[in-house]
């Protein structure tokens, strides 16, 4: 059932095309981990570009409630070329280490 589901999911957003690439969102990779299942919950994420049109987000939503069987769609959308926080958060906490006669600078024995 999950899988004839899922199917209807992609047919559905392979139906929405992006006018910048002048392709539809799956044939593209727009849309990322897609999770469909049996309850009929939908997940994915959506790499919107900032020259793409916002609304194409909102034609997915649409799109993914309209089919038959789907009772919850949940989006989480990113910019494609922003770096992710984990590694801005990483490089901003990083610091020179040193070392003292092979024990931390700063540590007791």
């Amino acid at each position: 059932m999950a899988d004839a589901l899922e199917a209807r999911v992609i047919s559905a957003l392979a139906g929405i095309r992006n006018p910048r690439l002048e392709n539809d969102l799956i044939s593209s990779g727009m849309v990322r981990d897609l999770e469909v299942a049996a309850d009929g919950h939908v997940t994915f994420t959506f790499l919107l570009a900032p020259d793409d049109p916002a609304t194409l987000v909102r034609a997915a939503r649409a799109a993914v409630r309209a089919v038959e069987g789907v009772s919850e769609v949940k989006i989480g959308v990113t910019n494609p070329a922003a770096p992710t926080a984990r590694h801005s958060r990483r490089a901003c906490r990083r610091r020179p280490r040193r070392w003292s006669n092979r024990i931390w600078a700063g540590s007791s024995p």
